[in-house]
């Protein structure tokens, strides 16, 4: 994420004739807000793994490690990499684990038209505020979920570590 952004949109598309993508746990500081246009598979994080396919908003927080398991063929999805402390003064954005949620029909179809605005104004120059903006608004839409009790933060790091360990 460049420091001078709160907020990075990238769309992703992968040709029919593409490979499954090979396995790479990891993580890193901004939270991660994917929309997944056209994908199948799955994202297996510290919190267990979470379903993707057509339709999919995923939200990943900061530091969680993941690895994305997706099937080969065409995907299309947009990526947004958000500064940890974009939601910090907005409690309906303090969202604290992964989740994977698939709107209905309708909200589907405003969440695709949202998320298509989001990458034409991240390609608009001078359009950063309302990049972010419209970033909080998308956010809302996730459903929230809190902390399993057993997820402290020392449990966290050691999951953190785990890619390296495995090493």
């Amino acid at each position: 994420l460049d420091p001078a952004s709160a907020v990075r949109v990238e769309r992703v598309v992968r040709p029919a004739a593409s490979p499954a993508p090979e396995p790479f746990a990891h993580f890193h500081e901004p939270a991660e807000l994917i929309w997944f246009t056209a994908a199948h598979g799955a994202v297996t994080t510290e919190y267990g793994t979470l379903p993707i396919g057509d339709g999919t908003l995923l939200f990943l927080p900061a530091m969680t490690t993941h690895d994305f398991r997706l099937d080969a063929g065409a995907t299309d999805w947009v990526m947004v990499h958000c500064d940890p402390a974009l939601g910090q003064s907005d409690p309906a954005l303090r969202l604290a684990v992964p989740q994977a949620h698939v709107p209905q029909p309708e909200a589907s179809a405003r969440m695709a038209a949202a998320f298509d605005w989001l990458v034409a104004l991240a390609a608009a120059p001078g359009r950063a505020g309302d990049v972010v903006a419209l970033t909080r608004l998308i956010l809302k839409e996730l459903p929230g979920a809190e902390a399993p009790a057993d997820m402290t933060a020392a449990g966290r790091s050691f999951h953190r570590l785990r890619p390296a360990l495995d090493l």
